[in-house]
């Protein structure tokens, strides 16, 4: 997969999350999930692929919403990839909210200023993988 591909689901889903995920949405639906399934079909992304492409969306959100990354919680992981990308997508909903509460400015602002932002438009090894903790 191209960078261009990578940088479109990131980007993608940054830009419909309130679509797929409404403000004071605390979970995710099946739209959510409808949503998710054809932007990953639509820019060629693969379930292994996409959670470390959410993880440059959360990137892009924290530094946005000026959030102190070593402050901010980790989302869970989850041995199944779908499950791990619902998890991913329910967090960015609430870090959205956080961020547009820090700055003081609606969600749109934020999301405005994360497109803007490095970690989406570079190459995907330079976006962390998301860790899995597993039971014995």
């Amino acid at each position: 997969m191209s960078p261009m591909e990578t940088d479109q689901f990131a980007s993608s889903v940054l830009r419909n999350i309130d679509v797929l995920l409404p403000s004071g949405v605390s979970g995710t639906d099946l739209a959510c999930e409808l949503g998710l399934s054809a932007w990953m079909r639509l820019t060629g992304t693969t379930l292994d692929d996409a959670p470390g492409q959410l993880w440059a969306v959360r990137q892009a959100i924290l530094e946005a919403g000026q959030l102190d990354e070593a402050t901010e919680p980790v989302p869970m992981g989850a041995r199944a990839p779908r499950l791990a990308v619902l998890n991913l997508v329910a967090y960015l909903g609430d870090l959205l909210d956080r961020a547009a509460s820090h700055l003081g400015c609606g969600r749109q602002d934020i999301i405005a200023e994360a497109l803007g932002q490095p970690v989406l438009h570079g190459p995907r090894s330079a976006v962390g993988h998301q860790r899995v903790l597993r039971s014995s």
